[in-house]
């Protein structure tokens, strides 16, 4: 369920209407034909977005105000020289949490550069986490802990189709 889960959101396939039956999208054959799976697989990430259809599903039940493409603004950052052109696992939980269209790029920003001076880190500089890291699933007292995963899940992304150098 997992795999299938990361298949659909990297829109490689699609679950068809009420019969819990998958197949493949254009790039999902594309990749089982092996035609140039790492330049498939980079373009489905640089073009994912939200609202996009997994993060609107119930099952993900992502806030319909998102308005971001994640890995985009993820490099961005990291062509930021007021970032050194480097982000960490604990720097990459802000956009996560504060990320949610490109109008909030210079708070991201901020708010990294504050969390490594902090002695708090990231935590540090989350304003109110009870709203901030808001999510419809899940255990509040376990949010942050999924922000991380999120963080490194998406540089995992990146890094495996060879987008960022670790």
């Amino acid at each position: 369920r997992t795999y299938f889960a990361q298949l659909e959101m990297l829109g490689l396939v699609y679950e068809t209407e009420n019969s819990n039956k998958y197949h493949y999208t254009i790039a999902g054959d594309a990749i089982a034909n092996e035609d140039n799976p790492l330049q498939v697989l980079q373009y489905q990430l640089l073009r994912h977005q939200y609202p996009s259809a997994y993060g609107l599903s119930p099952n993900v039940k992502m806030d319909p105000r998102m308005k971001v493409k994640p890995f985009l603004f993820i490099i961005r950052l990291l062509h930021d020289d007021r970032l050194e052109r480097k982000l960490s696992n604990d720097d990459v939980i802000i956009p996560v949490i504060y990320g949610h269209n490109d109008d909030c790029y210079e708070l991201v920003v901020e708010k990294i550069i504050k969390g490594r001076q902090s002695k708090n880190g990231v935590a540090g500089v989350i304003d109110n986490p009870n709203i901030d890291m808001f999510t419809r699933r899940g255990n509040p007292e376990k949010a942050f802990d999924n922000m991380k995963d999120i963080a490194n899940t998406a540089l995992n992304y990146l890094e495996a189709t060879q987008l960022v150098l670790k």
